[in-house]
């Protein structure tokens, strides 16, 4: 089942999808670095959705796969986890 987030403020999000709870990740860790790898032009990467000790958790759980298509990022672990941001159009941009 697909959860809908509310955009932060001000920022260039317009639209946050998750298929997995919110509490099962550090969905803000993942999605900053999201931000930032999209405004750099840093994608595709390969992310981390914990914030802190890691230690004894399977890397197919807490490694996503990002990559953008025009103004939206995926990034999904080995287990069909997913995060979808999309990005409005005036929002800060290398990917276009």
């Amino acid at each position: 089942m697909w959860r809908v987030l509310p955009p932060i403020g001000s920022s260039p999000i317009r639209l946050i999808r998750l298929n997995a709870s919110v509490r099962a990740f550090d969905w803000g860790w993942l999605l900053s670095a999201v931000v930032s790898d999209y405004s750099d032009g840093a994608l595709p990467r390969l992310e981390n959705s914990v914030d802190g000790g890691s230690k004894g958790m399977p890397r197919a759980i807490i490694w996503f796969r990002c990559a953008a298509h025009r103004r939206l990022v995926t990034c999904r672990n080995r287990l069909g986890d997913e995060l979808r941001v999309a990005f409005k159009a005036t929002g800060a941009s290398g990917q276009g």
